[in-house]
């Protein structure tokens, strides 16, 4: 862990449940701000939290940004535009389902990963994570079969939301590669950026207006940047360098229980029974894989929420 000198003066815990508690708060913000669409809201989000994260870049990252190879700014590209399609499945979703089943479904992120490891660093698959995967998809079977009692628009939102997951993944596994060659404030405004212009550049060509929404709606949009994305990500980001993987992983379940109750006290949204039961099984198959304990210990890592 980290030498008794260098132990930060705010504990790593309360940092790690104040970055939980942000990030649970992006489903309620995007439900108040929906009067703008999913696409014109994921690209107000990622703009202003670049714009935010610029300054901080400074020489050292430009510089660093400069000297990235051909094939690193092909990954930021491919990185960039992975983030940006996972807002807009994501954000999509909630305007077809309940906040719960696409909080469950979107963070199902970590089987992801591990199933789309070995198509990028060739380490296989081994018998504890095929069964974590089993019974987390057997979890977002249960959610989907509930939904689809509701209606077929619900298991639509459920399969923007499962696509968003796997987005997200691609996101985290390209940023692991990326991250080592640029600062952490350089690494975020490079793939914050990246993906705000193509938003941005989607939003133009699909004719969406990013003006002339209600004074509130704007609030809300400021909120969904700073508070989820900017808070959210930075406290993750920087409690990866002081706790472990692992502890940041399941503490990080945690943020789909607390924005399904976001949800029921400012929405009044009751979860589905379905989708309660299909998280709890989603959630044992989670902690069901092996979570390496490096990452831990450096703040390499990229942060692994992304509400």
């Amino acid at each position: 862990m980290v030498a008794p000198a260098e132990r930060p003066r705010v504990p790593p815990a309360l940092v790690l449940f104040i970055g939980v508690c942000a990030v649970a708060t992006g489903s309620l913000f995007v439900r108040l701000s929906d009067e703008a669409p999913a696409l014109v809201q994921a690209a107000w989000r990622l703009a202003l939290a670049t714009l935010v994260v610029l300054p901080w870049v400074g020489r050292a990252g430009l510089r660093a940004m400069a000297a990235l190879s051909r094939p690193a700014v092909l990954c930021l590209l491919a990185s960039g535009l992975a983030l940006a399609l996972h807002f807009l499945t994501w954000i999509s979703s909630l305007s077809h389902t309940n906040i719960a089943s696409s909080l469950l479904l979107v963070n199902t992120v970590p089987l992801w990963a591990a199933l789309l490891t070995p198509l990028i660093t060739h380490d296989r698959v081994d018998r504890r994570t095929w069964r974590g995967i089993g019974l987390a998809f057997f979890g977002a079977v249960l959610i989907g079969a509930g939904d689809l009692d509701i209606s077929s628009d619900a298991l639509f939102g459920d399969g923007l939301a499962l696509g968003g997951a796997v987005l997200a993944a691609v996101y985290i596994l390209l940023g692991r590669r990326l991250r080592p060659q640029l600062p952490i404030a350089a690494y975020l405004a490079a793939c914050y950026g990246s993906a705000s212009i193509f938003l941005l550049l989607a939003c133009a060509l699909t004719g969406q207006q990013l003006l002339g929404w209600s004074p509130a709606t704007y609030g809300w949009l400021i909120a969904l940047a700073l508070v989820p994305q900017l808070l959210g990500h930075s406290a993750y980001n920087w409690s990866l360098r002081y706790l472990r993987a692992t502890t940041v992983s399941v503490t990080l379940l945690g943020e789909s229980a607390l924005g399904i109750l976001l949800a029921w006290m400012f929405l009044a949204e009751t979860p589905p029974p379905a989708a309660l039961l299909g998280g709890m099984v989603i959630v044992a198959g989670i902690l069901k894989l092996p979570m390496g304990a490096g990452h831990g210990e450096t703040e390499d890592a990229p942060g692994p929420g992304l509400r």
